[in-house]
């Protein structure tokens, strides 16, 4: 978890405070942690995608990542 929220520091500007929370995958209205810890899943969030159409590594990555989360408020690490 440290690990995770130390890079996450050094990359995001600080606009919000995050809870100190690791998000690692999505189990029905569960989310689970990196601690294998499941919450209720109840904020919801805002994304803007501005990344093109049709990049096959975006692509690729974006199909490893939705087996694990689609997309979580940013007041949590993932």
């Amino acid at each position: 978890m440290n690990q995770t929220i130390k890079k996450a520091d050094n990359y995001f500007l600080k606009t919000y405070n995050r809870y100190p929370i690791v998000l690692e995958s999505g189990e029905g209205v569960y989310l689970v942690d990196d601690a294998g810890k499941k919450y209720l899943d109840f904020a919801a969030g805002i994304g803007v995608f501005a990344l093109g159409y049709q990049n096959k590594k975006y692509n690729e990555a974006l199909k490893t990542q939705i087996d694990q989360l689609i997309h979580t408020s940013n007041l949590f690490y993932n």
